[in-house]
């Protein structure tokens, strides 16, 4: 059910109040306004069990990207000092290929005829880097759609090292190993009430996904 109203309405409704405060985005720490609750919720106890959560009054950013870009072997941070010391930490990096083999993906199966939804919640995809990525593993770009929840949009080239890389990353695998399935992938804003619609309109879209994944800030 969705139901809008003042502030004042609300906080009379739910028994809580809202106010506008600025606090740090937990993905990028620039300051961001949004409205913060004030005290407990409640609602009449004839719809005690009935109503599970109330959403959206607090628009406060949820997650953050956990996104980390691996230094080569021996590289250090600029005007980090050397350590002598200490050898370098060994890396490996495996290609999404090499993770299907790994985890025993069953021959054949290259997700022909299905649909794959990606929640994320900030960040975008250029088809360029796409088709660069794709390429390089020698596979075909899949098919790669965008659809935007409560007026979030797919807008990349905003934060490459952070929202962008999530963004790509889940693409990327997910279109390596169902490299024929069709990749629908919904933006929503960074709270709780967008990441519920994002899944909603997800789970109700049509054709029905054949999974979610869902893993833009854990």
């Amino acid at each position: 059910v969705r139901v809008s109203g003042t502030a004042a309405q609300l906080a009379d409704l739910f028994g809580a109040k809202l106010t506008l405060v600025r606090s740090a985005d937990p993905s990028t720490g620039t300051p961001v306004e949004h409205r913060q609750r004030e005290g407990a919720l409640s609602i009449p106890a004839s719809l005690a069990g009935i109503v599970v959560a109330v959403l959206g009054l607090d628009d406060r950013p949820q997650a953050r990207t956990h996104l980390r870009v691996a230094r080569p072997v021996g590289a250090r941070a600029a005007g980090a000092p050397a350590d002598a010391g200490a050898a370098p930490a060994a890396r490996t990096s495996y290609t999404p290929l090499q993770l299907a083999s790994l985890y025993s993906m069953p021959a054949g199966t290259d997700g022909s005829g299905q649909t794959l939804a990606i929640i994320e919640l900030g960040g975008g995809f250029g088809s360029s880097d796409l088709d660069t990525y794709f390429a390089g593993l020698g596979l075909p770009a899949p098919s790669v759609s965008a659809v935007g929840v409560d007026g979030a949009t797919n807008v990349a080239g905003q934060d490459p090292s952070g929202a962008d890389g999530e963004v790509l990353l889940d693409i990327e695998v997910a279109g390596a190993i169902a490299p024929r399935a069709s990749i629908v992938v919904y933006f929503a804003p960074n709270t709780d009430a967008g990441f519920l619609d994002a899944v909603s309109t997800a789970a109700h879209a049509a054709p029905a996904p054949t999974a979610i994944s869902i893993s833009w800030g854990q």
